[in-house]
Formats: C-alpha cells, sequence, structure tokens
C-alpha cells in the first residue's frame, strides 16, 4: 500500500522480542500472541542479566 520495500525494526525489537512472530501470525491471519506478565518478567530479568556485570556491585548497576 505504501511502496515501501522494508521495514527497520531496531529498538522496537529490544522492547518486544515476540514482535516478529506477531507480526508473522498478524500476516497469516492468525491470531496474535501476546505474552503474559510472567513471560515478560523472565524476559527483563534475563535482558537486565546480560547487560549488567557480574563484578559490579548491586548500587553500581543503577543511575541516580
Amino acid at each position: 500500500m505504501t511502496g515501501a520495500r522494508g521495514l527497520m525494526i531496531g529498538r522496537g525489537a529490544i522492547r518486544n522480542p515476540w514482535m516478529f512472530r506477531q507480526i508473522r501470525q498478524h500476516l497469516a491471519r492468525q491470531p496474535v500472541i501476546v505474552p503474559r506478565g510472567g513471560e515478560v518478567l523472565d524476559y527483563i530479568h534475563r535482558l537486565y542479566e546480560a547487560v549488567t556485570s557480574r563484578r559490579c556491585r548491586r548500587r553500581c548497576r543503577y543511575r541516580r
């Protein structure tokens, strides 16, 4: 409809890693999944652990 050849998602994928599956479901006219709270919380914990240093004390992980 718009003539666009592609789509750049970038940061949106970090915020919503389910986005790609949701897009495929939408294009296939299937019900789009919405992650439950526990799934989102688990993802947030895993993302947090991935970007923080194990050697860093807890207080240096937060910005004031």
